[in-house]
């Protein structure tokens, strides 16, 4: 009897329906309570089908390319939830095949098996069901690694890399301009300079979204609520002692805050006419910059740097848990449980629980990443000179990413970390490899 082999395209197929059946199974079982949430990311129906381009052009909260999308969808008449799984769907499709393919490229032993091990993760099919940037930002993730590792000339690989964390920017306000000048400016060696300045102007239009909220509400920056962000290190014995915005806990409608600022604040009365701006049921409302602002002060004057270096080692260790979110469901009644979140990850390990005199308890998330990516990124650190280019550029973009996301909103950076997710994979297998070949060699 003929034994059956898999060939490249068989596994593309197995890919192909795997992930048309999860994402299948995901609506069916309705895991993800998913609605369009125009308080943060998206914009109010109203805001997208009137006035839209005045809406966008005042848009604060978030950098806007996901409200450019959902714009033209809602222009055209389009259903932005079906067009959404539909976009979403054939993103995550081309992404899954797009990183096999690049792990053959690179010659990484059984690289059918590794992609099957990070994509057929329900981890993935819950993210790429929820319709904001951690999904886009894990597609543009592999276009990003399969262009630095082509066979493209360094010019042409520099001006697609620019072009792409651009909108990365343009998505997603951690990507900002500053750190991305630095994460290209080696490409100086390997370019001319008149071709660096062509691909540095692509970067000039995130850098003029700043400007523009700069001039229209006085902080320089894609989101207004990066205040409430860094209020993670307000310290928490002064919450219950002193009445004030971090009081308040984060992300609150206006109405909450009443009496914690001035009403007849100059930017709020340059814009009281507009109608978003204005809606007090949405955090697009102006009143949000000046909040947020009274968060950073309030951080600022009450910082304490051990408290500081604990909310950042608290982020450190969230950020290399399983990328999960919504942790307060976590139930559990016995010391060692699985952890109960409604994003399915099976690289998760289960939680423990610490009990404390005063009969409280405080949970430790655990998850095989805890203990692989550490390492990776250890190794990588004590063997940096022997790195090529590719894999210093694929690092320091990682370590970037770990610095900001385990210092701004500690509590989500596992949820961020997913967006670099196969940049982390591939450098895993790609330290096994090294390390292996080195077992061998001895």
């Amino acid at each position: 009897m003929q034994k059956l082999k898999l060939t490249d395209f068989h596994i593309k197929a197995l890919l192909i329906i795997w992930v048309i059946i999860g994402n299948l199974l995901v609506e069916i079982s309705g895991i993800v309570p998913f609605e369009f949430d125009s308080g943060v990311y998206w914009l109010p129906d109203y805001a997208l089908k009137e006035n839209l381009a005045h809406n966008l052009w005042h848009l604060h909260t978030n950098p806007p390319m996901l409200n450019v999308w959902a714009g033209l969808l809602t222009q055209l008449h389009l259903p932005l939830l079906l067009s959404n799984q539909i976009a979403f769907t054939l993103l995550q499709i081309i992404a899954a095949i797009g990183f096999f393919n690049f792990l053959k490229e690179r010659s990484i032993k059984n690289s059918a098996l590794w992609s099957v091990i990070l994509l057929a993760n329900p981890l993935h099919f819950v993210w790429f069901n929820s319709f904001y940037y951690p999904a886009l930002l894990f597609f543009l993730s592999v276009i990003v690694m399969r262009i630095l590792y082509s066979d493209r000339s360094d010019t042409s690989k520099y001006f697609w890399l620019a072009f792409i964390f651009s909108m990365m920017a343009m998505t997603r306000a951690s990507y900002h301009p500053i750190w991305i000048i630095a994460l290209l400016l080696p490409f100086l060696k390997k370019i001319s300079f008149k071709h660096f300045a062509i691909g540095f102007a692509f970067l000039l239009i995130p850098l003029g979204w700043y400007t523009k909220n700069y001039v229209q509400y006085g902080f320089w920056g894609s989101s207004s609520i990066s205040g409430q962000n860094l209020s993670a290190h307000y310290p928490d014995h002064l919450r219950k002692e002193i009445k004030n915005c971090n009081s308040l806990g984060r992300y609150k409608l206006v109405r909450n805050y009443d009496g914690l600022f001035d009403e007849n604040d100059p930017l709020i009365q340059r814009y009281k006419d507009d109608r978003l701006l204005n809606d007090t049921l949405t955090l697009h409302n102006v009143h949000t910059v000046v909040i947020s602002k009274k968060y950073l002060k309030e951080t600022k004057e009450n910082f304490e740097l051990k408290y500081s270096l604990a909310t950042i080692a608290y982020g450190t260790f969230t950020f290399f848990s399983s990328p999960t979110i919504d942790e307060n469901r976590n139930k559990a009644l016995t010391t060692f449980n699985w952890n109960h979140t409604w994003l399915i990850d099976y690289f998760d390990l289960p939680n423990i629980r610490i009990h404390a005199k005063n009969g409280k308890y405080s949970e430790i998330r655990l998850a095989i990443y805890t203990f692989i990516y550490p390492l990776v990124l250890l190794f990588l650190l004590l063997n940096y000179r022997k790195l090529d280019f590719k894999e210093k550029f694929l690092f320091h973009w990682l370590m970037i990413v770990t610095l900001i996301y385990c210092t701004v909103d500690p509590n989500e950076a596992s949820r961020m970390r997913y967006e670099t997710e196969p940049v982390f994979y591939f450098l895993s297998l790609l330290v096994l490899g090294k390390i292996t070949t080195k077992t061998l060699r001895h």
